[in-house]
């Protein structure tokens, strides 16, 4: 998620919203499939939303350690670390990396910030281990495009075939492609042209009334139980793994 719209929006309130919980959640049940005590780079990492959700369901460290963020935005950036489990670092650059290579790297909501995305995943690529997981989050579909990104500085959305293209390139064995909230896809259609999104130099982003948000954090986690949807969502994933050898 950009920086500049996370910093708008306070911890709780990121951690209690539905899209953020879910997504958070998503890479969650990811990390937790294997069984095993995995160490988590995450590239464009914001604030550290996911890693902070991460550590909040694992305080002694049993699961997740180091949890590791990386975002050039932080720079001069006010950003709450008192979250951050004892190995737990987020930091500017990757050039301060110094952690033995990761076993899962996170990128979520990152690359449509970027025009060229692969030098900058392959950046990261370096940094985990062979065999190592990979989880790329992304908004989908151009027809979905609005002001919101705009105002965010996005370059484009994605579909799942555009996804496994970049992954091709890189030598990255695809494991799997969906979407994530297709219970939204209309919704957020038709609020294109409803003239609800304006772009007033806000990025804040209201948590809708409390029925209503479990009502959509409960579609959401439904529908990631299912391991996403194959068809359609706002949200594009790709899960892959870095070859062994």
């Amino acid at each position: 998620m950009d920086l500049s719209e996370s910093l708008e929006n306070p911890a709780q309130d990121e951690l209690d919203h539905w899209w953020f919980f879910s997504r958070a959640r998503f890479a969650h049940q990811w990390l937790t499939q294997a069984g095993a005590r995995v160490s988590v780079l995450e590239a464009g990492c914001g604030t550290g939303q996911n890693l902070r959700f991460l550590r909040s369901t694992d305080p002694q460290s049993k699961l997740f350690t180091p949890l590791v963020g990386v975002d050039p935005a932080l720079a001069g950036a006010s950003v709450d670390r008192d979250w951050l489990g004892p190995e737990d670092r987020l930091l500017e650059g990757v050039e301060g990396l110094t952690e033995p290579p990761f076993a899962a790297l996170l990128c979520m909501d990152v690359l449509e910030h970027i025009r060229l995305p692969e030098p900058l995943l392959e950046s990261y690529l370096n940094h985990i281990r062979p065999g190592a997981g990979v989880l790329i989050t992304v908004p989908a579909f151009q027809f979905l495009w609005s002001r919101h990104d705009q105002d965010l500085g996005h370059y484009r959305r994605y579909r799942t075939d555009e996804l496994r293209k970049i992954a091709a390139n890189l030598g990255l064995e695809v494991e799997k492609t969906g979407y994530l909230f297709g219970f939204a896809v209309i919704p957020a259609f038709l609020r294109k042209f409803s003239g609800s999104v304006k772009s007033d130099n806000s990025l804040k982003i209201a948590t809708p009334s409390p029925i209503l948000n479990t009502l959509l954090k409960a579609l959401s986690l439904l529908e990631i139980r299912w391991n996403g949807n194959p068809w359609i969502g706002t949200s594009a994933f790709l899960l892959a793994r870095k070859p062994k050898k």
